[in-house]
């Protein structure tokens, strides 16, 4: 993508959701996924590769 207007806009989308007082409101899915994920692992751990997808 080429630096212009279109740009500018797609950057501004992408700070208005990843800037650093707005990340700290993913901090909770992130913890449940990992919880799944862990729990799944141990549950399961020949499923790996689809635990990952």
């Amino acid at each position: 993508m080429q630096y212009g207007a279109r740009w500018r806009r797609h950057r501004r989308m992408l700070w208005q959701q990843f800037h650093p007082g707005k990340v700290d409101n993913y901090k909770p899915v992130q913890r449940d996924f990992t919880r799944k994920l862990l729990a799944g692992l141990l549950e399961r751990p020949e499923k790996v590769k689809q635990l990952l997808q």
